[in-house]
This record gives structure tokens, sequence and C-alpha cells, in this order.
């Protein structure tokens, strides 16, 4: 289950303008037209009825029947028009899969959706569109691009039953905008949805050759043998969504893969989506990352998100989040991301990677790992880049909370390598480990390249090579030869009750060692669930003395 809720502050009153201004844009559409198709091929609901292709389609009486019928018709729609497919039906495609319409507008979108059946009787599942290999929904022009906008798909359930090959649920290519896919299910298909690019305009005025303002919200991407979702546009939205059992035995496939193949996106968010079960090909073991991020993209947000995996269930290859350089020619980088509020649970070596990371945030984010095999919480940067890449540099890590019982080698806090201005702060750190090496933080650089590392709380079993910082040993060692961590903590945050099954990171009480331990101007303004922190923020991603509950998980403010 997903929960949603409305954000605080500002973002709430333009979320309210937006619904208003939706709520215009329905009673504009009054007047569309409706058209309705109604197959009941194999699977279909028992009381399915079928419709007919040489009827007009206006009424559900007068439903058309198949797949193939509807996308003849999708290009003759006026904008507002809708099409629906009945609830409980099974429509087969049998010839071509492109759907384009330039009649649409972003603000007068073309719809296509569900609608129930005077046959219904309140049980009918989706529509269900079944391909047997190749694409499902095709908006793809070739050669020179011909702009298109405004599409609208909710509530289909879309299925594969040997794809392989190219053969994507939805693929979007050649400069089409404004494309809006809601509570859909998506399955089978070598990609889930595919955000391909662009070919040049060649000077067409109506052309910029991007693909921009995709939404996919609330679906369910599973079983998906390449990606879940791959690809990248400006103002790219993925949100509510769960992504499931996407990828195959490759480390390459993931459950979202953001990838731009040249220049340079802005502005895409990945909200409160839950990603599991990644690439596991046809074994039991995640092998591939969840979430990964390559290109040159700005203003990236990556909030709220649940990725996990299974105790036992996953290699060391399968990492959490990853923002790092791909290896491709074209400069890479990941200037002002924000990585915040997230949950990483038993997930590969490293929960959140980064590389190329300049002005960027990391913050309010839970990692628990108990699988047997070692950690590195947050690992900047996790990987090398190429020269024309850009150099990570004022860093920010703060108010995170960390949990790990792995004996083997691990560590909290890697941040070192290249680049100034580095700030660690109010982070909350626990480990087990009674075998192994373990630090609480890994520094590398001079000191002069940390702007702040103080007020943090980490506990750890003494031991020969568990200390607090790597190399330099316990944390009065390390504060006497650096200048760093005069007011941190070496002790057990007080986490309530972390680990499974209850998986609990908030202060256990107000005497845990986390409590008003954090940085007074450097934390994070908010907590994990977008609360304000308290005058005296607590280190670790929860506040006790705030109002924690949950309400604003989700949080867009600075």
């Amino acid at each position: 289950m997903r929960l949603i809720s409305l954000p605080r502050g500002p973002q709430r009153w333009l979320l309210v303008f937006g619904l208003v201004i939706a709520g215009i844009a329905l009673a504009a559409s009054a007047n569309a037209a409706n058209y309705y198709a109604c197959d009941c091929a194999s699977g279909a609901d028992a009381q399915c009825q079928v419709g007919n292709d040489n009827a007009n389609g206006t009424s559900p009486a007068s439903a058309w029947r198949t797949y193939d019928r509807a996308q003849d018709a999708f290009g003759d729609l006026a904008a507002g028009d809708h099409l629906s497919f009945c609830r409980g039906g099974v429509f087969p495609i049998a010839g071509d899969t492109r759907w384009t319409n330039s009649n649409c507008t972003a603000a007068q979108n073309c719809f296509v959706g569900a609608y129930i059946p005077a046959w219904a009787s309140g049980d009918e599942a989706r529509p269900r569109i079944t391909q047997t290999n190749g694409h499902a929904f095709e908006f793809i022009d070739g050669g020179e691009p011909d702009h298109e906008e405004g599409y609208r798909f909710s509530d289909l359930d879309l299925r594969c039953s040997a794809c392989s090959g190219e053969a994507y649920g939805f693929v979007l290519y050649n400069d089409i905008d404004d494309v809006r896919l809601e509570r859909l299910r998506i399955s089978g298909f070598s990609i889930g949805v595919y955000l391909g690019g662009s070919n040049s305009c060649n000077g067409n005025p109506q052309c910029d050759a991007n693909n921009e303002r995709l939404s996919l919200i609330e679906s369910d991407i599973l079983d998906n043998p390449g990606q879940g979702f791959l690809g990248s546009g400006n103002d790219l939205l993925i949100a509510d969504n769960l992504f499931s059992g996407n990828g195959g035995a490759n480390n390459r496939d993931h459950n979202i893969y953001i990838s731009e193949s040249g220049g340079q996106t802005n502005r895409i968010r990945i909200l409160r989506n839950e990603l599991y079960r990644s690439s596991m090909g046809s074994g039991s073991t995640c092998l591939g990352t969840s979430l990964v991020v390559h290109g040159y993209t700005s203003d990236l947000l990556i909030e709220g998100n649940l990725v996990h995996e299974d105790i036992g269930g996953a290699g060391q290859g399968c990492w959490g989040i990853s923002l790092t350089a791909g290896g491709t020619d074209e400069a890479e980088g990941f200037p002002r991301a924000i990585v915040r509020g997230n949950t990483i649970r038993n997930v590969g070596n490293t929960a959140i990677a980064l590389s190329s990371c300049v002005d960027c945030i990391i913050e309010n984010n839970i990692i628990e790992h108990e699988q047997p095999f070692e950690i590195t919480g947050i690992s900047a940067p996790a990987l090398g880049h190429d020269g024309n890449d850009l150099m990570m540099t004022h860093l920010t890590v703060r108010n995170n909370s960390i949990y790990t019982t792995a004996n083997q080698d691990s560590l909290g806090i890697k941040v070192g390598g290249e680049g100034t201005q580095h700030v660690i702060v109010s982070n909350a750190i626990q480990a087990t480990n009674t075998s192994g090496l373990f630090a609480c933080l890994s520094l590398n650089l001079p000191t002069n390249a940390y702007a702040a590392v103080n007020n943090n709380v980490c506990g750890y079993v003494a031991g020969g090579g568990r200390e607090w910082e790597e190399g330099s040993g316990s944390l009065s060692a390390w504060s006497m030869a650096s200048g760093f961590d005069l007011a941190s903590l070496a002790l057990a945050p007080g986490f309530a009750s972390p680990g499974a099954p209850t998986h609990d990171l908030r202060a256990a009480n107000i005497g845990a060692a986390m409590v008003d331990a954090g940085h007074l101007t450097l934390s994070a303004p908010r907590e994990f669930f977008g609360n304000l922190r308290g005058a005296s923020p607590d280190a670790g991603a929860h506040d006790f003395g705030s109002n924690d509950v949950i309400f604003a998980n989700g949080f867009e403010g600075n």
C-alpha cells in the first residue's frame, strides 16, 4: 500500500489550484465526443458482450470491438474526446500499434481509458490489452519529428505473453510532450515504459526535439525483463507507482533507469514509488541497482521512495539508488540533485551511490541493512568518471539514519576522493557487527576540503579495525587530528526498534543520544515526514520534538 498525502505550505495551494483548473478543463470538455470498444477474448469477464467494428462506436450499446478499430479511430479524435475500452474486456493486438493525433493539446487532452459496460456486475477488472510480441502503444514519428502533445491514458492493463527484442508497453519518441500515464498495469514487455530521444528538427519551428512533461503515476510496472522505466525528459514525473520484478539476469537492468542519450534534462521528479525485486532474472536474487540515473540532469529530486529487497534476496551489486556517470562520450553530472526522505532497505553493498554531484543534498534518508554482506550506506564518489564529467563539489550529507548488522567490512558514510566544501552533519549511525571492519565515516580528503563535519551520532562495537573515521581511530583521536566532530557523540543513537519486523529508526525516547544532537544551523530544516524540526534538531532522519506522524512525506520545499 502506498500512502499519499497532500503537501503543506505553498505546494498545497498549488495542488488545490491545479485541481480547480482540472475541474474547469473537464467542464470545458463536457461537449466532447465519447467512443467505446468492447472485446471479449480469452480471459475476459464471463458476462462480457462483444462490440462490432462496423458500428459507430458512439455509445456502449454501439461499441466497436477491437483494439485495432480503436487505434484506427484515435487519429480522428478532436481535442478533448474520449475513447474507452470496456472493463472486463480483453483486447488482443493484431495490427498497427502506432497512436498519433495532431488535434490533441496540452490544454485539451485526448483521453484513452476505461468504462463500465451495461452488462457489468461490479467485479470487472481493468481492460486488458494483450500482445504476443511487440509494442502495445507506440508514439513514434519516423524521420523529422512532427510535434505531438496532450495524450492521457488511464486504467488499462497491458500484458505481453512472449515479448522479446524491442517490445514496449509504451514507447514515446520524436518530440512528444504532455503525456499522462496513470493507474496502469504493465507487465511482460521488454521495457514497461520507454521515453526515448528525438531526431533533429531540421528547422521545423513547431519542433524542439525534446520529449517533455511525461507523467507516470499510480501504476504497477511488473516483471518486464528489460527495464521497468527507461529514458529521460524535461519535467518528467514518476510518482506513486509500484515497480517490481523488472530487469533480467543483468546488472545493467533496473526498475527505473533514467538515461539521457545526449544533451541535458531538467527537473525530473521521482516521488513516493515502491521499488522491489530489481533484476531478478529467472532466480530469486536481485542483481542490479533498482534506481539508476546517468547522463546530465539538473535539479533532480528523488524523494519519499521505498527501495527494498528481501533478506537473502539481494546480491552485492543490487544497489538501492545510484546517481553516477555511465561512461558515455557526453559530459555527465547532476547539479543541485536532492535525494531525501527515502527508505533503502536490504539492498546490495551500497545503498546510495553518487558521483559527479555538484551542490547536491542527501538528507533524511533511512538506510537499513541486515544482509550478511558488507554495506556502505552513502558512498561519494561510488564510481569513477570521465574527465569531461562534472567533479563532485559541495556535497551535503545530513540527517540520514543508517543501521547495519552485517558482520563484514562496512562504512556508514564515505565522502572523499575529490572536490571541496563538503558538509557531513547530523547523521545517526549504528553498526552492531562484532567482526569485520567498520567506520562511521570515511573522509580521505585534506581537512580544508570539508566545510563542516559535526554533530554526528554513531555507535559501534569496540574492536580491532572498528573506528570513527576510517584510518583515524576513535572519535577523540579523529577530532584532535582534524578539528572536526567536536560536538559529535560516539554512542548508539537510540533507535526505537531498528531492523525487521518493525523498522523503526525514530528515537526510542527523549533520552536517546540522537535527540537534540543535531547541528543547530546546518541540519535539514524538515524531518523525514516533512514536518519542521524543533529549535534543537535531532541527529538522524526523524525529529523527536516535531509532530512526527505520516503527513507530508514527499514534501517539495527547501
